[in-house]
């Protein structure tokens, strides 16, 4: 088989996209005939840039993939950044603000220390924040 050669992985993954879309994008289908080849599709197991498992991907992306390459090409293939990267999603504020706080006034405390505490105190419901979002938002903050 004849691979490309991609200079990235976010390339990779926006030619991996076109092969699987493209021949779609080059037929004339009617509508039917697209969601019945998207269904078809939808039920393969494809190997991902970078993988070691195979997968199915679902209609909805499929039909996105093949609506971005017909009116983009392969750029708009490509996978965008997160507009929140780096930054703890699953925190309300006022809990990151919270535990912000704790680790300035408890620099050396650890993160299981610093939850079991807030979870015993009643500010903090079990399992509500993981130790690895908590560890993402002290790095972030510099406060590792």
């Amino acid at each position: 088989m004849d691979v490309l050669n991609t200079k990235d992985h976010a390339e990779a993954v926006a030619v991996f996209r076109s092969e699987v879309v493209g021949s779609l994008c080059r037929r004339e289908l009617s509508h039917g005939d697209l969601v019945a080849e998207l269904r078809a599709l939808a039920g393969e197991r494809f190997r991902l840039p970078g993988a070691a498992v195979t997968k199915t991907i679902s209609v909805p992306t499929l039909e996105r993939w093949y609506y971005s390459y017909r009116k983009g090409g392969l750029e708009a293939l490509l996978p965008r950044r997160r507009s929140d990267r780096g930054r703890a999603r699953a925190l309300a504020a006022e809990t990151r603000e919270l535990l912000l706080a704790i680790r300035r006034e408890n620099p050396s405390a650890s993160v299981p220390l610093i939850l079991g505490t807030l979870v015993h105190d009643g500010r903090l419901d079990r399992g509500a924040v993981s130790p690895a979002t908590v560890r993402r938002l002290y790095a972030v903050s510099s406060l590792t």
